[in-house]
């Protein structure tokens, strides 16, 4: 397609975009005048999708950092519904997979990327029930589902080593600052301190660091790795 065409396609493809908004947002002048406030953030928000899709376009995705979670846990199997169960699953396995389709398409257009995935080390090993509190507890969901983000980052891992497609699992300790504040985490903390070689909880830049390896050059030839960051928890 010549230069003059990919222009004309472009230009055509926004008029058609913007027609179908004015449907939407301005049906008629005296909507317009009342919903001003609406329409400019409407306005706002279609630019920056217009401004995204062009990018990608152009440039296609080098990295991907899967990271959504949802919080549908249960702290017993028995307490645990169906509802909360798929509510959970529809983010922490469904999503994950929506995310990777979505990017796909722009990696093996720009010829490799790196996926990475936040999975745990309860997908690692078996919870550590004898550190566990009343207040701090190893839901049955969330391992399942984490072990489950393992499963997929080997399928495709294998699956798209060909594409230059690279995908890795970290896999993190405890990781929650907010637990210190919170008095009845004293003795899952103090559990948790004692049991770990290394007897501390990790800080942010801990993590931080393993992540930036996985999806950069560094790690180029490191592909399918379910890399634990948890103090030797998983030993």
């Amino acid at each position: 397609m010549s230069e003059k065409s990919q222009k004309t396609q472009k230009k055509n493809w926004f008029k058609g975009l913007n027609a179908e908004f004015k449907k939407i947002i301005w049906p008629d002048k005296q909507t317009l005048v009342k919903e001003t406030a609406a329409v400019v953030s409407v306005s706002v928000v279609l630019g920056a999708i217009i401004a995204l899709v062009d990018f990608l376009a152009q440039h296609g995705i080098d990295i991907l950092v899967n990271n959504a979670v949802s919080r549908e846990f249960s702290d017993e199997l028995e307490e645990l519904d169906r509802t909360s169960v798929m509510a959970s699953m529809e983010v922490n396995i469904a999503g994950q997979i929506s995310m990777v389709q979505a990017v796909l398409p722009y990696m093996k257009r720009r010829g490799g990327g790196s996926i990475l995935f936040l999975s745990s080390v309860n997908a690692l090993t078996a919870p550590k029930f004898s550190l566990m509190t009343e207040h701090r507890k190893s839901p049955a969901n969330y391992t399942m589902e984490k072990w489950g983000i393992n499963g997929l980052t080997k399928w495709l891992a294998a699956r798209y080593g060909k594409d230059n497609i690279r995908v890795n699992s970290l896999c993190p300790g405890t990781f929650d600052p907010d637990m210190f504040k919170q008095s009845e985490n004293a003795a899952y903390i103090r559990n948790v301190m004692e049991y770990r070689p290394i007897s501390r909880f990790m800080c942010a830049e801990e993590v931080a660091g393993p992540a930036l390896f996985l999806v950069s050059d560094a790690a180029s030839y490191c592909t399918g790795v379910l890399l634990a960051v948890d103090g030797g928890y998983s030993l």
